[in-house]
């Protein structure tokens, strides 16, 4: 889309919000369908053991540069020293 954006000289901001929203409302509808089809079907869903919350911080680590990344690409987006695309 940035790329898009950059060609028909629109705002890069509003158009990756344009396509978040749909994708957004796509993925809530799947992920309702796959719980439904889980709890209708069980045996679509086979169970899932459960994690401590030890096991769940420490897996938490490895994902903070893809948070990170993606903070700092909607800090520049939406300020006055991003510039123009």
């Amino acid at each position: 889309l940035v790329i898009y954006a950059i060609i028909v000289e629109q705002d890069v901001g509003k158009l990756l919000l344009a396509g978040f929203i749909p994708g957004a409302f796509s993925a809530v509808i799947y992920g309702s369908l796959i719980v439904g089809m889980a709890l209708i079907w069980p045996k679509f869903g086979p169970p899932v053991r459960g994690f401590t919350w030890k096991q769940r911080l420490v897996s938490l680590p490895p994902a903070f540069p893809i948070f990170f990344v993606v903070f700092i690409i909607i800090v520049f987006i939406y300020n006055p020293f991003g510039g123009d695309a």
